[in-house]
């Protein structure tokens, strides 16, 4: 059970109030926050958006200096985004146990200090060795801070109108953290070098910090604790980490090759060793009962197929405009702005529409908006024309569905689990996160290679390639309706406060 720092335990030591070692009253525990305190553990779950997709944008605008400034070919040089998301979808599990067996607030006060040190020296590296390897450090540091922040949410805010505005928040957050990346990440790395790209995350990491430390209540200090589970660490770890290299090769060397195979088998055994191991041991990192809450494996699915969905055609757009519209990457990429721009309005809109609609309305909403728009693009085969009076409404209805959609699969995973296995269960939501990126851009990838294959013209192959985005988030939504039910919510309209 999480308590607030009340009394005298505020003049307790720091060490102490950091471990949970001090007394505590038993009035502290039956206090809720006050309604003031809401936004400090918003802005919370926001700065964790932030921090991760900066980075993400940083390291991918800056990799073409950093390949010229540490003599890396571009084999070596794709490792810098690999590794992190191999060490970040493999611990995110890992991650949210850790949360909800030593609590919230050290495991995100500690993912914060390893993502900040791994900024620091990334920014400082030598050679593209040291680079990779603090890139890991990063993975394992956002490994420990997602699954905390977003679990917030559930743990520390009460259900109704201010919890759908912290998800409409975090989509907003996920649109304005892109723009931010895309544009003032790129001004940094090109007038001042790669290099300050990696800092720019530094302030908003001690920002952090110090609202967590403020804002994120300790554990009870008598509550009963489990005993670590190495086994399914290590299980867990291996296994998602197989499964994020095989979905990554599948990318590179095909869906079928033995680069993509191999560790697919190996990170599928890895699981079933998991699940044999955490069903018969009686304190288990990843407890299996987790999955008995409603939606929360329906859910997960509609959010794998959804997240393939989106992060494919995001990363499709850019390719399209250029290849078909013969637009430079600086045109294509500020083509993406009104995209970003859809983005944060989704994000916006779904918080309000939480509050006058089913989770299962709100999420096939936006799967039908984002199905009708992918296909249309389909219809924007070149010309200015077709760009301002096609593709340009198309990709907003998109961005903005999609958004939608996604925010809604996710409150619909975890809204209905206990605040101690808040962690764990939203370890398991961002894992499916990251499969659903690696399935989407590897899949559309494969059928674009399948089309040039057999001699197809390239506009076929991007609508070959829209076409399976659709397809995946056809899948959402039959998830979404088959596999989940959602309560009706509240009709309480947001206010501001």
């Amino acid at each position: 059970m999480l308590v607030l720092p009340q009394g005298d335990e505020i003049a307790a030591p720091v060490s102490a109030r950091f471990w949970g070692i001090q007394s505590m009253t038993d009035a502290a525990t039956t206090l809720a926050p006050v309604e003031r305190s809401y936004w400090g553990v918003i802005a919370l779950i926001a700065l964790g958006q932030v921090i991760l997709a900066i980075d993400f944008c940083v390291s991918s605008i800056g990799l073409a200096s950093i390949g010229r400034d540490l003599t890396a070919g571009p084999a070596t040089l794709s490792w810098v985004v690999t590794v992190f998301s191999l060490t970040y979808g493999g611990f995110l599990i890992l991650g949210g146990r850790v949360a909800d067996l030593f609590g919230h607030r050290r495991a995100c006060i500690l993912g914060l200090i390893l993502f900040g040190g791994g900024s620091l020296l990334a920014a400082s590296s030598t050679s593209i060795q040291m680079l990779i390897a603090v890139r890991a450090i990063e993975g394992l540091g956002g490994a420990l801070l997602t699954p905390t922040s977003f679990s917030l949410i559930n743990v520390m805010l009460p259900d109704g109108p201010i919890r759908h505005r912290a998800y409409s928040v975090f989509g907003v957050t996920q649109g304005l953290s892109y723009i931010l990346g895309l544009y003032v990440g790129g001004a940094l790395v090109t007038h001042f070098g790669w290099r300050s790209g990696f800092l720019l995350n530094v302030p908003a990491i001690i920002i952090a910090i110090v609202l967590a430390w403020r804002q994120i209540p300790l554990p009870d200090p008598n509550a009963a604790r489990s005993k670590v589970d190495i086994a399914g660490a290590i299980l867990i770890t291996a296994g998602m980490g197989l499964l994020m290299f095989a979905l990554s090769s599948a990318g590179r060397h095909g869906l079928v090759s033995l680069e993509a195979l191999v560790p697919l088998v190996l990170g599928i055994s890895a699981i079933v060793a998991l699940i044999v191991v955490e069903s018969n041991i009686e304190h288990p990192l990843v407890s299996l009962s987790v999955f008995r809450y409603p939606n929360l494996a329906g859910a997960d699915l509609a959010c794998i197929a959804m997240i393939a969905a989106g992060s494919s055609v995001f990363v499709l757009l850019p390719l399209f405009l250029q290849r078909t519209f013969h637009f430079t990457p600086e045109i294509s990429g500020l083509a993406m702005l009104p995209y970003c721009a859809a983005v944060v309005a989704g994000g916006q809109v779904v918080g309000l529409a939480m509050s006058r609609f089913t989770l299962g309305q709100c999420a096939g909403g936006g799967i039908i908006l984002f199905v009708g728009a992918t296909l249309t693009f389909c219809l924007g085969w070149g010309g200015i024309g077709n760009f301002e009076f096609i593709m340009l409404p198309a990709m907003i209805v998109a961005a903005f569905g999609a958004t939608a959609a996604s925010l809604a699969i996710m409150a619909l995973s975890t809204g209905q689990v206990a605040a101690k296995d808040q962690g764990l269960a939203s370890a398991v939501l961002m894992t499916c996160q990251q499969i659903g990126v690696s399935l989407g851009v590897s899949i559309v990838f494969a059928v674009i290679a399948t089309a040039n294959l057999d001699g197809s013209a390239i506009t076929v192959a991007f609508h070959r390639a829209f076409i399976a985005s659709a397809t995946f988030a056809a899948l959402a939504l039959v998830s979404t309706v088959v596999l989940t039910r959602s309560p009706k919510n509240a009709t309480i309209p947001i206010r501001s406060h």
